[in-house]
């Protein structure tokens, strides 16, 4: 069983998923159905870490992070693509604030092998 904490308190991931399914279906019932996009990737985030112990297994595995403008100059991709990139979870970023992160040995979509 594997737990997080929340609010400094031990919670059952599986039971966290069940709590932020619970609240978006209010919200939508409510009229409040646009907030819950969130709620939607919390409860996700929870599954994935009550089956495998992390979210999304493998995924922040890397070395250091950079920019995320850092790493277009390097790679020579235009920013806005990156940005476009990270928000669709296609490259191995996170946002930390305003400041998209981006592992330093991330190779572009458009360079991977097929």
């Amino acid at each position: 069983m594997a737990s997080v904490m929340l609010f400094g308190v031990p919670i059952d991931a599986q039971e966290l998923a069940d709590v932020m399914d619970a609240e978006g279906l209010r919200r939508q019932l409510s009229g409040r159905g646009r907030e819950t996009g969130r709620l939607d990737l919390i409860a996700r985030r929870a599954r994935e870490f009550a089956v495998f112990g992390e979210s999304d297994p493998g995924r922040w595995s890397g070395g250091a992070w950079v920019t995320l403008t850092e790493w277009a100059g390097s790679c020579g991709v235009p920013v806005r693509t990156a940005r476009d990139w990270a928000a669709a979870s296609k490259i191995r970023a996170r946002r930390s604030g305003r400041t998209w992160l981006v592992v330093a040995d991330e190779v572009p979509p458009t360079r991977r092998r097929r």
